[in-house]
């Protein structure tokens, strides 16, 4: 898969993932406000902020290598 297309793809799975940790984080201001119990939203809150790291240091990865990369790789 060319690089451009392997970014395009990452920043995509990123923003989706943002949107999830917005809501959730929501979800947990709301719970918290109200008196609720947040343990259970806050534990899945961690986990997307977990892998939302990861995708963002593989897009940097993706970044790095499509800046090394010869011009002809992506042809």
């Amino acid at each position: 898969m060319p690089l451009d297309t392997m970014l395009r793809t990452v920043r995509a799975e990123t923003a989706a993932e943002q949107r999830r940790a917005d809501d959730l984080a929501g979800t947990v201001t709301a719970l918290f406000g109200a008196g609720g119990d947040t343990s259970e939203a806050e534990r899945e809150l961690f986990d997307v902020l977990d892998g939302l790291a990861l995708l963002r240091m593989r897009e940097h990865a993706i970044e790095v290598m499509r800046a090394f990369a010869p011009a002809t790789a992506e042809a």
